[in-house]
């Protein structure tokens, strides 16, 4: 199991996916939670201990996004411009996949913080900031 991950992945779920993706459901839903709180694939699980990457996301896999449309509330996205989950894994801006996102949704606007990483550490106030400003417009 890879080290970047081995502290989020549980044997149990390691096991699981595995025998999941075995029997062709790498697409099931595991019943423990990735981090105590975020539903995650077999193949997801699986890849984040074998293979070092993460899945689970359409814009990392060029997956399908069209299920944004069935949204009929505006969403807003704030997020770091180096987030890793983006930038480590296609080499492509943070802004190319906010406009897919946008494409694909019917009321969706994106503030991208300059230097973020995905959790936004350090980056607090302007955080607030976007979404004080989202919230009274």
């Amino acid at each position: 199991m890879s080290s970047k991950f081995r502290t989020s992945v549980t044997f149990k779920n390691d096991r699981r996916s595995r025998s999941l993706n075995v029997k062709n459901l790498q697409n099931k839903i595991l019943t423990d939670k990735f981090f105590g709180y975020c539903e995650v694939t077999a193949k997801t699980i699986y890849n984040m201990a074998h293979n070092n990457s993460l899945d689970n996301l359409p814009y990392i896999t060029n997956g399908d996004f069209s299920m944004l449309k069935n949204i009929n509330l505006p969403i807003k996205v704030v997020i770091g411009s180096e987030d890793e989950g983006i930038v480590c894994y296609k080499n492509k801006s943070v802004n190319y996949f906010m406009d897919i996102l946008k494409e694909n949704s019917n009321d969706l606007d994106y503030t991208i913080i300059e230097g973020g990483r995905h959790n936004l550490k350090d980056k607090e106030s302007e955080l607030a900031e976007a979404v004080i400003s989202y919230i009274l417009k």
